[in-house]
């Protein structure tokens, strides 16, 4: 036995010493293909599949499993400043409806730098209430789209944001939702399973929900700038979950077209968590924390 194990030796040291290089670069591509494998199967830019939404179905926005599950399944990194935009139109012109980003770029005082969560985004390009921002002033966020189909063509913009492709939950826990897949007007229409009759052109699918709390826990962010918020009618729901004591939002728009009976709800919410209505436009309230200084009247 002692023999045979010389002989292979000797054998493995000849083959070594004639192909080394080749074999040396054959081990270090099967490594390199395993990583990327592993990266790309177990890493965010691959779809949740709905085992992984079961486990993280009906947890608490604080707990520990859900939040550390956010940082590495749901959170897709920002693109580097150094790549360009893949945009279909290279304007740096304020493109959001009723010019929101430049009245809240107003209102901040003209603020550089600052960190945005824009929730219910479409394609990250057309009518963004944040994409200004991110171009002029070299800000940064989270963009939150629960379509599956738009999240697809964000990943695509280069943003310079973190994107979380899942719903914004309207409940202190994550949960797992109907979402109505429908370019700009995807919304949730209910629980897992729901459809809506004589919709059938319409897509609808699974989704999984995570608390505004702990998307922000994940990110390690206590301060936003600007919150924009715009889900076609759960508005009201996803404020209401929002831990305003630990996390300071200096200015917020939210759309009020879909909560036509809920408006004075809304206003009593924000009031009560120290924000005043700034200003009211055809599709959105827009709010300032009482609390900002330097911020005009």
């Amino acid at each position: 036995m002692g023999t045979m194990n010389r002989r292979m030796a000797l054998f493995t040291l000849k083959v070594l010493k004639k192909h080394g290089d080749l074999i040396f670069i054959t081990i270090c591509a099967i490594f390199l293909l395993k990583y990327v494998w592993r990266n790309e199967s177990d890493g965010p830019d691959a779809p949740i599949s709905p085992e992984e939404m079961e486990k993280m179905d009906r947890l608490f926005d604080t707990d520990e499993e859900l939040i550390q599950f956010t940082k590495s399944r749901v959170l897709i990194r920002p693109s580097s400043r150094s790549v360009p935009y893949n945009l279909e139109k290279e304007s740096e012109k304020d493109n959001s409806k009723n010019q929101v980003a430049s009245t809240i770029h107003t209102i901040l005082g003209r603020l550089k730098n600052g960190f945005f969560v824009e929730c219910g985004v479409w394609d990250g390009e057309r009518d963004s209430n944040t994409l200004m921002l991110e171009k002029r002033y070299n800000w940064t966020g989270l963009l939150v789209e629960g379509s599956p189909t738009e999240s697809k063509i964000i990943k695509t913009k280069n943003r310079k944001a973190w994107l979380a492709p899942v719903c914004m939950s309207t409940s202190t826990s994550s949960m797992i939702v109907s979402f109505m897949d429908n370019s700009y007007a995807g919304r949730i229409i209910g629980p897992q399973g729901m459809n809506l009759p004589g919709m059938s052109h319409v897509s609808f699918v699974s989704q999984l929900c995570i608390p505004f709390n702990t998307l922000m826990a994940a990110l390690n962010q206590t301060t936003i700038d600007y919150f924009s918020l715009d889900v076609e009618g759960h508005e009201l729901e996803i404020l209401s979950t929002i831990d305003f004591e630990r996390f300071f939002i200096r200015a917020m728009t939210v759309e009020y077209t879909q909560s036509a009976d809920r408006l004075d709800e809304i206003l009593e919410l924000m009031d009560e968590n120290g924000f005043k209505l700034h200003s009211k436009n055809s599709l959105d309230f827009i709010f300032v924390n009482k609390k900002n200084k330097n911020t005009p009247p």
